[in-house]
């Protein structure tokens, strides 16, 4: 780092990437850069890009790495359509209509096959893309013998199952040869940072680890400067923040880990909280897998797990509910955290129990299948809610028992 350096605020760092940006696609349109003729030509759009470019650089501990290119064959489809009519050349005598919806898939088959093969590479790989085959209709009184009609369509099945499984090859294949386009970005970022003097918030916490990582003096005295490491929301740390914690809680004692999964804690040092159900952070690099990693390292290394269950808040009539809802919805073991009954500390307001409520959205007012983004659903959930506290307040108040008394319910006593 340049010892004059200084840490981007937002607009300056979006500045220093819009910059590096700007240069690198220059460079790269300038020299018809394969990758990107290939991937604008599929659709891709340079927003699109450009926004995988400012996720790789905020992720770019992870998403910088090499990987291993996929398998992909460009002339696979080409090969099966061809074996399909081969097979299906035969069985076109046997159709009696040649109006007939089955026959006229094959004719159309045989046109695109005979198209791609008059096209360059990347041509022909946007063709086969959008490649529309019609393996449904027919009927088998158009043919004889019926079975012909059958054969047909199961071949014309076949290449549509093809054409499916080679376009997720191709999206798979696109999608690495950009990143790995992309990694020539992040050399282009760096360098107009160095340029500039500038760090971002990211290298902050990658030149921290580093330095914790390679240099085991600065460890050290990194440690002694540390009695004990508290984390609270730990279930809201990212990758970089559990590495740098567990670097500094471990034992100077033992031999400096090169990962941080191999570090022997110091007894006593580290202590942690967290509740993965709390989980929200996924978007900030929040990782449930990292949170379990760290939890089984602590035991491991003869530390203890404490379930907190008790709840001081509410009553156990409603726990019941949150419980068996928990139960329902972390119902993925292995993407999901492991639910813990709630037990209340509280005794029932009621002797009846409290009352819980699943609100209905209107289904005319929730928007189609395709279209439930939670910017969508967002305002019809709040809209929903409001009608139902306006209704329990102001129309038809409930009763509460506040104290010794029972009186309406408020506003203000809705959490």
């Amino acid at each position: 780092l340049d010892p004059g350096f200084t840490v981007a605020a937002d607009v300056a760092s979006d500045r220093t990437f819009d910059d590096a940006w700007e240069a690198w696609l220059g460079e790269r349109m300038g020299e018809a850069d394969p990758v990107l003729v290939r991937a604008m030509a599929c659709g891709l759009k340079l927003g699109a890009l450009k926004s995988a470019a400012r996720r790789m650089t905020a992720e770019r501990d992870i998403l910088g790495r090499e990987t291993e290119e996929p398998t992909f064959s460009t002339t696979s489809l080409l090969d099966r359509m061809r074996t399909a009519v081969e097979t299906i050349t035969p069985l076109k005598e046997s159709c009696q209509d040649t109006t007939d919806d089955a026959y006229q898939s094959v004719l159309n088959l045989e046109a695109d096959l005979a198209r791609a093969g008059r096209l360059d590479a990347t041509s022909r790989e946007v063709f086969l893309r959008d490649l529309y085959v019609n393996a449904r209709s027919g009927k088998q009184t158009n043919w004889d013998p019926k079975d012909a009609c059958k054969g047909t369509k199961a071949e014309l099945k076949a290449v549509k199952d093809a054409q499916k499984a080679w376009r997720e090859a191709s999206d798979a294949h696109l999608a690495w040869a950009l990143r790995d386009r992309l990694r020539s970005f992040l050399g282009t970022y760096e360098e107009t940072k160095r340029e500039r003097a500038v760090v971002d918030f990211q290298d902050l916490l990658l030149c921290t680890r580093d330095v914790l990582t390679e240099s085991a003096p600065v460890r050290r005295y990194f440690q002694g400067r540390f009695d004990h490491v508290l984390v609270d929301e730990f279930q809201d740390t990212d990758p970089l923040q559990v590495e740098i914690v567990f670097l500094l809680a471990e034992d100077p004692s033992t031999p400096t880990a090169g990962d941080w999964r191999q570090v022997r804690l110091q007894p006593g040092k580290l202590f942690i909280v967290g509740d993965p159900k709390q989980s929200i952070y996924r978007f900030r690099r929040a990782d449930i897998g990292v949170y379990n990693q760290a939890k089984e390292l602590i035991e491991a290394g003869g530390g203890e797990v404490l379930a907190l269950t008790t709840n001081f808040r509410t009553v156990p009539s409603v726990l019941a509910f949150a419980n068996e809802l928990f139960d329902d919805v972390f119902s993925n073991p292995d993407l999901d955290p492991t639910p813990r009954p709630l037990v209340a500390h509280r005794p029932e307001v009621d002797r009846h129990g409290a009352r819980t409520v699943a609100l209905a959205v209107p289904p005319e007012r929730m928007p189609e299948d395709g279209d439930r983004t939670v910017g969508a659903v967002g305002p019809v959930l709040a809209q929903t809610i409001a009608a139902f506290l306006r209704e329990i307040t102001q129309r038809r108040p409930w009763s509460i028992r506040d104290g010794g008394a029972v009186r309406p319910v408020r506003p203000g006593d809705v959490a």
